[in-house]
């Protein structure tokens, strides 16, 4: 009976070290694997358009419904000698300042964005504007601007989308109101580095005659955008109007004039 019980005890012994490093290993093993899918989760943000693509705010000018990362600042340039700079204050919220003159005319914008839904399928965006234009000959305007922007995302990273954007100028009178724009924006992510952009827009009028524009504008942007790096990135595209000339269908129309106006943006940004 005494060896029969040492050999039950010799059985157990073995056994119950077995069932103890199961039990301590199982809350080890179980919380790294919470800690993978935590890691995992918390890593898919990071991968979205506008981490890794710094004109991921806008396809060509219609804007979509992103805002850069908090505590960005970025630093854009259109057409080379148009320059703007602007800083997110919130993963929602960022604004910026464009200006241009020579002396004899300006041009100065204050814009802001804020992000109000940010889900897998679709991003939406208020953004709204101050404008202030001078001329020797067309004299001084200041007006503002205010608008909506839905964007559907065709995957997770949202870096291919269709954005949908309205906006209404609102002038310093308060009882004009001026014109009404509306955009449709489409990306594609075409590689790692390379994007197609393709869009149309439109100003038209709301109430009243807009002096420094004749109206209705249509207008077709398309064209590449280059980023290879979340810093920076570049567009090649081209702004076409879809009104009918005249004096170019009967005459010889250049390359321009069939494929609309070379117009180039170029940001850099500084993340913390």
């Amino acid at each position: 009976m005494r060896a029969l019980a040492l050999s039950t005890a010799s059985t157990r012994v073995p056994l119950l070290l077995m069932i103890a490093s199961v039990l301590a290993l199982a809350p080890a093993g179980l919380g790294r694997a919470q800690t993978v899918s935590k890691t995992t989760s918390e890593a898919q943000p990071q991968q979205s358009a506008r981490h890794t693509n710094a004109h991921a705010d806008r396809v060509v000018l219609v804007p979509t419904a992103e805002t850069h990362p908090a505590g960005t600042l970025f630093l854009s340039s259109y057409e080379v000698v148009v320059p703007s700079i602007g800083y997110a204050f919130t993963d929602r919220l960022h604004a910026s300042v464009t200006g241009l003159t020579d002396l004899d005319s300006a041009f100065v914008e204050l814009n802001v964005k804020a992000n109000l839904l940010r889900s897998r399928a679709l991003r939406v965006a208020v953004h709204s504007s101050i404008d202030y234009a001078s001329g020797e000959d067309d004299g001084e305007l200041l007006f503002g601007r205010a608008g909506i922007t839905a964007q559907l995302c065709f995957e997770l990273a949202c870096r291919t989308s269709l954005s949908l954007s309205a906006m209404l100028v609102a002038h310093d009178e308060l009882d004009t109101i001026l014109p009404m724009g509306l955009g449709a924006g489409f990306t594609a992510q075409l590689g790692e580095d390379l994007v197609a952009l393709l869009e149309y827009s439109a100003l038209i009028n709301a109430a009243r005659e807009f002096e420094f524009i004749d109206l209705p504008v249509y207008l077709v942007g398309y064209g590449l955008r280059i980023a290879p790096r979340p810093s920076w990135a570049l567009d090649l595209t081209f702004l076409r109007t879809m009104e009918s000339d005249d004096e170019i269908r009967s005459g010889d129309a250049s390359v321009f004039d069939l494929l609309g106006v070379p117009f180039l943006a170029f940001t850099y940004r500084f993340r913390p």
